[in-house]
Parts: structure tokens; C-alpha cells; sequence
């Protein structure tokens, strides 16, 4: 259950807590970088970070009846990689009497500071897509992460889908070696929720190591996981 984040541990001993935090059990949001070299220069790598909080405002248990997964496009290119996370929602309940009733999300989602954020919008299962206005839209700096909040309401019945467009830039016109390292936070309780990662690669190179396994789909890596505690994923290019 400590793996799974479904316990934290707090203490008052620093060493102590120390060894908690390395270990991802103590809560906090994770703090990730590139590897250094012997020489003690980072590698030419990009550390890529995702963490999906949710609160219920809802003075109910429709947490219970909702389903979810969530869907990434990681698209690297030669001078940027551009994120496109989707979350899919599904409330089961069938009315919005007690316990059941409307999940009304606040949603926050962490990505990493230096992001250009580019979208946050919400579709239905008809297709109809509203764009969150920024105004609407609470951005922050929070541990070192960007946090992006807003309220994404899944009524009682209703399929919805919550998508975050992002941007960081790279500069890979130097280079002969890449790593991309992306590490996916879990919160408590969050239950089983499968997130498939599709990784696209800049032409002219080539994946040399990839963690954890992956399918090739028409050039593209494919990571199919469940989100049953943090994901850590890895990916080493080469031309």
C-alpha cells in the first residue's frame, strides 16, 4: 500500500523522513531531474512530470461510481515536445439521489514549470467542446511544478472528456543522444486507472533503450499502464 501511494508517512526525524521522501511515501509531489554525467553536466535529457489531482465538492459518494482513464500524446520533435493529456470520465450513477448524484471535479493538474500551456477544454459524448477560458483557469507555482486548476462537473449518467494541451521547447539539432524521462504521479485512492502513453519520434532517429516495455504502433511507442502506484517511464534516442 505504500507503493500504491494508498499510505503516506510523516516524521518528525529528518534523516528518517528523508528515506521516506526518497522513497516516494511520504505525499509530496516529486521532485525529478536528468541524471548528471561523471563530469557532473546534466545529460541532454528532458525530465517530463504529470500529477492529476481531483477534489469532490459534491457532498456525496459519486466517486464510487465514476470510471475513468487517461490518454497522453507525447509528440517529440526537434526543437519541442508538445503534451496532449486526456482524461475520460464516466459518472454510473443513475440519478442524482444520495450516495450517487453529480461529481463536480475540482481538477488540478501539475506539469512542469517551464510548460507553455496552449489549452484546456472539456468535450461531452455529443462532441460539443468548450474551451476554458485562462481567466477561468487558476495557474500557479507550486513545488516547482506548474499547477493548473478549474472545475470539470461529470453529472450523474454523463460521459466527459478534460483535455490539456502543453508545450516545453528542446534543441536537438546539436545533439546525437536524447532522453526522454516522464514520471506520472499517483493520488490516494485513486483506483485502477489505465493510461496509455503515445510517444512520437523525431525522423532520422531511433529508440535505443525503452523503459518499460513498449509496442511499436506505426513508429510510435506505446505504453499501456495502470496507474496502481507512480509510473516511471523512459525513453533513449539516438540517430
Amino acid at each position: 500500500m505504500l507503493q500504491e501511494n494508498e499510505i503516506q508517512v510523516a516524521l518528525n526525524d529528518k534523516t528518517a523522513a528523508g528515506i521516506m521522501a526518497e522513497a516516494g511515501w511520504n505525499g509530496a509531489i516529486y521532485n525529478g531531474k536528468c541524471p548528471t554525467t561523471g563530469s557532473g553536466r546534466a545529460q541532454n535529457c528532458f525530465a517530463d512530470y504529470l500529477y492529476i489531482v481531483e477534489s469532490n465538492f459534491g457532498v456525496n459518494k459519486a466517486n464510487f461510481f465514476l470510471k475513468r482513464s487517461i490518454d497522453r500524446v507525447v509528440d517529440i520533435s526537434p526543437g519541442a515536445i508538445g503534451r496532449v493529456v486526456k482524461i475520460n470520465y464516466e459518472n454510473t450513477a443513475k440519478n442524482s439521489n444520495w450516495p450517487g448524484g453529480d461529481y463536480k471535479n475540482y481538477l488540478r493538474v501539475y506539469i512542469p514549470a517551464s510548460s507553455n500551456l496552449a489549452e484546456v477544454s472539456i468535450t461531452d459524448s455529443r462532441g460539443g467542446k468548450t474551451i476554458i477560458p485562462t481567466g477561468e483557469l487558476s495557474i500557479a507555482q507550486i513545488k516547482g511544478k506548474k499547477e493548473v486548476g478549474f472545475l470539470a462537473t461529470v453529472k450523474a449518467g454523463e460521459k466527459k472528456t478534460v483535455e490539456v494541451r502543453y508545450t516545453d521547447q528542446i534543441d536537438l539539432s546539436k545533439s546525437n543522444s536524447f532522453s526522454y524521462l516522464d514520471y506520472v504521479q499517483k493520488q490516494s485512492g485513486y483506483g485502477q486507472t489505465l493510461v496509455t502513453t503515445l510517444v512520437s519520434i523525431p525522423e532520422g532517429w531511433q529508440p535505443m533503450g525503452v523503459e518499460p516495455m513498449a509496442q511499436l504502433v506505426n513508429g510510435k511507442l506505446l505504453f499501456s499502464l495502470y496507474l496502481e502506484g507512480d509510473i516511471k517511464m523512459g525513453v533513449e534516442l539516438g540517430k
